[in-house]
């Protein structure tokens, strides 16, 4: 048996026994969250999926699985931290939100670097929007109006970035 059919079987393996797992666990929490009095358990759920994610991407070795839990895992710190800070005005309100999914994509870049041995870049565009928005709402007035100037200006630069393709010629590589 080749060595590339052994792994296709140790992989299904995991994923079978993972997924498994991964279901009951994600039962046990919606029906705790449905029978348990506490208000904020229904919160838990996305970072609970998140990290069940990350284990399994870890388990089986895959990188396919670390994207999902990046991005649930920051998500549900950022919605978790929303419901625990109260003393934040209205427009910061949704900024951890906004900062933990910038988190998320950070952190595909980072474990990228483990999985894949190599840089993982793509992510760091959402993740440095999202995460400009973020910082920007948490500086109430002044940061909002900075984000309706960017909404306006934005298209501006996608322009300018267009014509610099177009007519900066190529530096061929040696």
């Amino acid at each position: 048996m080749s060595e590339k059919v052994k792994r296709e079987e140790r992989f299904e393996r995991h994923d079978r026994r993972f997924g498994g797992l991964l279901l009951v666990a994600i039962g046990l929490l919606v029906l705790l969250t449905n029978i348990a009095p506490f208000r904020d358990l229904g919160f838990m759920i996305l970072p609970v999926l998140g990290v069940c994610f990350l284990v399994w991407g870890f388990y089986t070795g895959r990188f396919g699985f670390i994207i999902p839990g990046c991005i649930l895992s920051g998500l549900g710190i950022g919605v978790v931290l929303t419901q625990s800070l109260v003393n934040l005005n209205s427009p910061a309100s949704g900024a951890p939100v906004v900062l933990g999914l910038a988190a998320g994509f950070l952190g595909i870049s980072l474990l990228g670097l483990y999985f894949e041995r190599q840089r993982v870049w793509w992510p760091l565009i959402p993740g440095g929007i999202l995460g400009l928005v973020g910082v920007l709402m948490l500086l109430g007035d002044t940061g909002l109006q900075a984000l309706t100037w960017l909404g306006t200006i934005w298209p501006v630069i996608l322009v300018v970035i267009g014509l610099y393709i177009l007519f900066v010629p190529r530096r061929r590589e040696q």
